[in-house]
């Protein structure tokens, strides 16, 4: 991912969903995401375009893009999670989610609010402190109830706390510093 604010030329070939927001969405480069946050918030991305855009199997992208950061078994768990918290928050979310898609190299840098809101309460989740967690998920689900969504949340973390220990532990193995 490109880190270097975009430019008036980078825009020529901008699909304009960061744009139609009458706002400036901040970059993803900002935000301080690890390695594994970014693969998540692709991974969503992806996913919600395959519930979005026709003949788009934003599972695969997804699963795709899961397997650049994870194993393919990894990968599909990973997948399983993120499904099932993208069901609970539309069944929990009062507001619609928005988010942007991955095809537009202008946009997909950038971060909007539902995305972000969604990113903080994955930290959270990962962070292993529940009272924040679920403050988190009262933020995102607005005046829906949040407790679906922690426990897919706190899935997702336990999921992905799994595939990075298994990655460390076979790079100790190979003699590698991971």
């Amino acid at each position: 991912m490109d880190d270097a604010p975009a430019t008036i030329e980078d825009e020529t070939e901008c699909c304009g969903a960061a744009q139609q927001r009458n706002q400036v969405l901040p970059l993803i480069a900002s935000c301080g995401f690890d390695e594994t946050e970014l693969a998540l918030l692709d991974g969503i991305r992806h996913i919600c375009c395959g519930y979005s855009v026709e003949d788009y199997d934003g599972g695969r992208a997804a699963w795709e893009r899961l397997c650049q950061t994870w194993s393919p078994a990894d990968s599909a768990k990973t997948l399983t999670a993120i499904q099932e918290f993208l069901s609970a928050l539309r069944k929990s979310r009062s507001n619609p989610f928005e988010f942007i898609g991955p095809f537009c190299p202008h946009c997909s840098r950038r971060i909007c609010k539902s995305e972000l809101e969604m990113m903080l309460l994955l930290r959270e989740a990962r962070s292993e402190v529940p009272a924040r967690t679920l403050m988190a998920a009262q933020y995102l689900v607005g005046k829906g109830d949040p407790k679906a969504v922690v426990v897919a949340a706190v899935d997702i973390a336990n999921t992905v706390a799994g595939a990075n220990r298994a990655i460390a532990s076979a790079s100790r193995e190979l003699g590698m510093v991971h």
